[in-house]
């Protein structure tokens, strides 16, 4: 099997890189030993909790001209803060287009970005143009009703957009229309809800494209209709963590924890950044001739932050229960149709129910928009009895679809 050991030349460079534009990263690697061996398994994993303390709230600037992208809370209160540098930006982008040119055909003259905030639903329109297509973007501040009408005016061939938002277009029952390609990201996309959607807008299988990105790592995946499995993008180094390692209480599993290690980006810390997404088939394969990484599936996640469209963090939803129920034992489930809190507290009133949500939705005022607009379900806080609970760690969730 490959390891990240086989990779040594080109991580003494991505270090390198990094280490010269991120100074607290030069520091934690000057004390792990790597510099005496140049051993990629002796570098750092880049969690969460490294990050919030260097990274995701820093105040000065990590380098002259970056782009800097907001995303949900840390332990401290702060939103994350993410940048890009011109040539990160380039590279996502060309890294978009070569996977987006082998799955568009010819006849696809119109792509639609139907997408939450961020940086892939910014640079949507710069990589479709680039392919050659015509591209419009619907903003999610407008309600479903005006996205179907935008749709069925403008009716697209290629339609970019999460899974949760092209869910709420169908339960509307008004779409008028059926695009040529769909591609999806954001979200778990199960086989049983592809063959879903496939079906819906009467598209063969592979019309339908779920790829994996990350704000903090870019474009990290696709599905590749030949073998069935996910293939990683080229600039990507990925290894795989038993979540034993970094969560307690979680039960043992076909499961990993996906890391990362990226070719590509400078100003942000990605090498061997731990993702907290759950994947299971992770292997060396070989697919057409040539050798990848690919796994079987993505099943969830695991940590302190999960999406409702955009990502929620835990420690926001805590700070909401605490304020107004404190000592609130609570937990998160999250499923395609479902956010729900639920909070065992002798003091729980429905009043006191809508505040906490009303609190979260403050606190993440895209979510709120996107609930507003009936792209995604509203947040649900209900009461429980104790034995109601389950017994694992309170912070630690698995979102599956």
């Amino acid at each position: 099997m490959v390891t990240i050991d086989n990779y040594r030349s080109e991580f003494e460079q991505i270090v390198a890189t990094v280490r010269h534009n991120v100074r607290w990263y030069d520091e934690i690697v000057a004390r792990c030993g790597y510099d005496d061996t140049q051993d990629p398994s002796r570098l750092p994993l880049i969690d969460e909790a490294l990050l919030t303390k260097h990274y995701y709230d820093a105040d000065g600037p990590i380098s002259a001209g970056t782009q800097i992208y907001q995303t949900s809370g840390t332990s401290t209160g702060a939103r994350k803060k993410i940048h890009y540098s011109t040539r990160d930006h380039l590279d996502y982008v060309t890294q978009r287009k070569k996977i987006f040119s082998r799955f568009l055909t010819f006849d696809c003259k119109v792509a639609c970005s139907d997408l939450g905030t961020g940086h892939a639903a910014s640079s949507s329109a710069e990589i479709f143009g680039e392919l050659g297509l015509e591209s419009f973007h619907i903003d999610y501040r407008r309600p479903v009703a005006e996205h179907i009408e935008l749709l069925n005016k403008h009716r697209p061939d290629v339609l970019f957009t999460m899974p949760m938002i092209l869910d709420s277009i169908i339960q509307t029952g008004e779409i008028a229309f059926h695009p040529k390609k769909i591609i999806v990201v954001g979200d778990v996309a199960s086989r049983a809800w592809k063959k879903h959607i496939v079906d819906v807008f009467g598209l063969g299988r592979t019309d339908l494209l779920d790829i994996i990105g990350s704000i903090e790592v870019g474009s990290i995946a696709y599905e590749c209709f030949v073998c069935g499995y996910y293939h990683f993008d080229d600039h990507i180094i990925p290894e795989t963590v038993a979540p034993s390692v970094l969560f307690e209480a979680v039960e043992p599993g076909r499961a990993e924890i996906l890391t990362l290690t990226s070719k590509n980006r400078t100003v942000f810390p990605a090498i061997r950044f731990v993702t907290n997404d759950l994947i299971e088939g992770f292997g060396w394969r070989k697919c057409q001739g040539r050798y990848a990484f690919t796994f079987e599936r993505m099943i969830g996640r695991l940590g302190e932050e999960l999406k409702n469209g955009e990502k929620i963090s835990l420690y926001d939803i805590s700070e909401a229960v605490n304020t107004y129920l404190p000592g609130g034992r609570f937990e998160v489930h999250k499923d395609p149709r479902k956010f729900v809190i639920k909070i065992c507290s002798g003091d729980f009133t429905f009043e006191k129910g809508e505040q906490i949500k009303r609190f979260i939705k403050q606190l993440n005022p895209d979510v709120k928009q996107l609930i507003e607009s009936s792209l995604v379900r509203d947040i649900d806080v209900c009461p429980v009895a104790v034995e109601e609970l389950s017994q694992a760690a309170k912070k630690t969730f698995i979102q599956k679809r």
